[in-house]
């Protein structure tokens, strides 16, 4: 059996969206419930914050 590595996450379990209330890109991934991230400019960095928050 195949293991994944410890702090891996696959980009298909991560979401991004626009959020009006926020004012800002919210990333999520259901695979990690208790980590959001935000970024007012740009999509690619609320994932990279969020990938960061979750392999620390």
């Amino acid at each position: 059996m195949t293991q994944t590595p410890r702090g891996s996450v696959p980009l298909s379990s991560i979401h991004v969206r626009w959020s009006e209330a926020a004012g800002a890109y919210l990333a999520w991934s259901e695979n990690h419930p208790g980590h959001t991230r935000t970024n007012p400019w740009s999509s690619l960095a609320a994932v990279d914050e969020l990938l960061d928050a979750i392999t620390e």
